[in-house]
């Protein structure tokens, strides 16, 4: 959440000591969504980021910005290898999970009003 594609291979970026370029998606992440998104990256091995994850949660343990942009944690995994880069428009399609947040219980009259002004 409130991280964008470019924020997030930044991060990693900065940490695994690579160029931007490396990496490869599919699609830009929606910065406003809490999501997953699969990407590749040329020729490293899986090993080069699995340590990433414990590095990400003991910095924000700590407070310290590094992994994380806004209060938001990075994770990394489910690691494979494939035999070509993703590029953009390679998506065959999107899911979604839709979690609503912070939601106060309708009065009764109000989802009446509500319904009355949307009409």
């Amino acid at each position: 959440e409130n991280m964008d594609s470019y924020s997030a291979i930044s991060q990693i970026c900065d940490r695994v000591r690579l160029k931007s370029d490396s990496f490869g998606f599919a699609g830009t992440k929606d910065k406003r969504a809490c999501t997953t998104q699969w990407c590749t990256v040329y020729r490293r091995r899986a090993e080069d980021f699995a340590g990433l994850n414990r590095f990400f949660v003991e910095c924000a343990s700590r407070g310290d910005e590094r992994g994380m942009h806004r209060g938001r944690q990075l994770l990394v995994g489910n690691f494979s290898y494939v035999s070509r880069a993703l590029d953009l428009g390679d998506l065959n399609g999107n899911r979604f999970h839709v979690t609503l947040r912070r939601l106060a219980p309708a009065v009764e009259g109000e989802a009446a009003a509500g319904n009355a002004a949307a009409a």
